[in-house]
């Protein structure tokens, strides 16, 4: 059975995840300054990951995941550098919008989703056609209804 954690719970796993990859360590201080929270709101939410068995947590010590936690978080970060990856590099978002909406979307997408919009990204930036053609049509802007059998393109022509 799948392990469901909420939006905020899955921020504190990426940002323990981010500080030990950054800091080799993640200390209730350093995550309440990084969330931007109080220390007693992280120490909260902490107790509730170590009673999950996600973390390894102690008053006054660093935390650190165990297995099953340490999985889990490597699974939200990759979600979110997934999103922001699409959004910076195939549609060409500044990078400071994909960041927000990768933040916001990261939390929703299931497995089928993520592994279908990786083999997209792969195919957008890696087959030499496609990818040429995508950056000539940003480049020169998103001119409406240029394809005749595409949906998107003609959405305007079904209003």
């Amino acid at each position: 059975m799948d392990l469901i954690l909420s939006p905020v719970m899955e921020d504190y796993m990426e940002t323990i995840f981010r500080l030990i990859a950054k800091e080799n360590t993640a200390r209730v201080t350093d995550i309440a300054k990084k969330m931007k929270v109080t220390m007693a709101t992280v120490t909260s939410a902490l107790r509730k990951l170590a009673s999950k068995e996600l973390i390894n947590y102690h008053p006054y010590s660093a935390v650190s995941f165990t297995q099953k936690g340490k999985d889990l978080a490597a699974k939200i970060v990759m979600r979110h550098q997934v999103l922001e990856g699409f959004f910076k590099d195939v549609l060409l978002v500044p990078p400071a919008i994909a960041k927000k909406n990768a933040c916001r979307m990261e939390h929703q997408m299931d497995d089928v989703l993520l592994n279908r919009l990786i083999e997209f990204i792969h195919f957008a930036c890696h087959c030499p056609s496609t990818r040429i053609k995508w950056r000539n049509r940003q480049a020169k802007g998103k001119p409406k209804n240029q394809c005749e059998k595409c949906n998107y393109c003609n959405i305007n022509k079904m209003e």
